[in-house]
This record gives C-alpha cells, sequence and structure tokens, in this order.
C-alpha cells in the first residue's frame, strides 16, 4: 500500500486530497451522491485500500467515507484493523469487554441495535479498566458516526477531556453527558448525542432514539477494530 502512495506525484497527492475533503464534506445537493461515492471508490481502489479489511457491519461505500476521515484525522496512513472483539463470539456483557480492550488505543467501535440501526465511534484514546475516569483527546481526532444517518459527529474543542469514560463496570461510553452509555450488559443505556460531540439536534440532556432506533441501547452485535497505522 505505502509503495502505491508514494508513486503519486506530491501534487497529484495534494490534488486528490483537496478533492476527498470537498467530496467527503459536501452536502447531496452540491454534488450527487452517487458521483460522490464513485469518485471515493476510484480513489481507493486506486490505492489499494480496498485490500484493508472492512468492519463486517459497515457498508462498503460508508467505509470508505469513514476510513477517508480516520486518516484525515489521525494524519496517518491506516495499515490494517484488526478484530480483537465481537460480541456475538465473545459475549455482550462488560466482563468480555473489557478483557478484550483494556490497555488497548486507536479503537474504531461498531454497533447495530435491536432497530439494525449501525452506529459506532473512534477515539486514539487508551481504555482502561478502572472505577471511572474521563480520558482526554488533545488531538481532537475522536468522533461518533451513525451509518443509519449518514453523518459524522466530531467531538467538541472544548469538550476533548471528555472524549471517552471508562468504568468497569460498564460497556463503552463517549461523552461528558453520554454521548453514547453502553451498560454491562449492552442492552440498558442511553444516548444524549450533542453534550460532548458536534450534533445540530441535541436536545439538552434528555434521552434520544437517533442513534440507536429506540431509547435504549439494546445491542445485538459490536464488532471492535485496533486500527494499526504506518
Amino acid at each position: 500500500m505505502n509503495t502505491v502512495v508514494q508513486e503519486n506525484t506530491k501534487d497529484q497527492k495534494n490534488h486528490e486530497d483537496l478533492l476527498k475533503h470537498l467530496v467527503i464534506q459536501s452536502k447531496n445537493d452540491l454534488l450527487n451522491l452517487e458521483k460522490k461515492n464513485c469518485f471515493l471508490q476510484q480513489i481507493f481502489q486506486k490505492n489499494k485500500f480496498d485490500q484493508i479489511l472492512k468492519p463486517n457491519l459497515l457498508k462498503a461505500d460508508y467505509w470508505i467515507k469513514i476510513f477517508y476521515i480516520l486518516q484525515e484525522r489521525t494524519k496517518k496512513n491506516i495499515k490494517q484493523p484488526v478484530l480483537i472483539y465481537q460480541g456475538t463470539r465473545d459475549g455482550l456483557n462488560n466482563q468480555q469487554y473489557w478483557k478484550k480492550v483494556n490497555g488497548k488505543e486507536n479503537l474504531l467501535m461498531v454497533f447495530k441495535s435491536k432497530s439494525d440501526y449501525i452506529f459506532g465511534a473512534y477515539s486514539p484514546c487508551k481504555w482502561e479498566s478502572c472505577n471511572g475516569k474521563y480520558i482526554e483527546d488533545n488531538t481532537l481526532s475522536s468522533f461518533i458516526f451513525s451509518q443509519t444517518h449518514d453523518q459524522v459527529y466530531p467531538l467538541k474543542q472544548d469538550q476533548k477531556q471528555y472524549a471517552i469514560y471508562c468504568y468497569s463496570g460498564n460497556g463503552p461510553r463517549f461523552g461528558q453527558g453520554y454521548d453514547i452509555y453502553i451498560q454491562g450488559d449492552f442492552n440498558d443505556g442511553n444516548s444524549r448525542l450533542g453534550c460532548s460531540y458536534q450534533f445540530n439536534q441535541y436536545k439538552g440532556g434528555n434521552d434520544d432514539p437517533y442513534l440507536f432506533g429506540q431509547n435504549k441501547p439494546e445491542i445485538k452485535e459490536c464488532e471492535i477494530y485496533e486500527l494499526q497505522f504506518v
């Protein structure tokens, strides 16, 4: 992968990076969605990124979008995601979850709820099994996403100290007001998207079914990938 990328001229690479940024950020009324996806797929295949493992729960076109956002935010090239936890295989509970993620960083989490909503989050922060503490993301590269709504929600600059919350009695938590809060049984919890992650439909700290498709997470599948960079 690196060899192919390095063979591009500097001007070509800068041009491609600019176009990727414009395509990813543009609204559907500014650029036809089908043309957006086609353009991103062409660059994706040209650079042989399609040889990199795709998360099972993500559609091909949405994975391409998330892939480029990851590279843009981390300023690194993704070598290979490694599947370290799969709920239906390892057990959808906090004990198995922490057994797999404790001490890990650069984790991409993808969830599927009872309503078949697909959502997830990425953070470079290290997950630590403990009695409860927030972990700060000074890089501001953490974000939440919804494949169902085709949206990405970046970490707010003034909320960077609340990127993730580690507590061994629960599952994953993102944000101070718990933009994503999944309890230890992976059924209970809530979402208050807009507390620490940008969301223009924030409901003032009230539980919102937007991410899950219902008020409670009721997760029926969770995949967690440890990202490796070059």
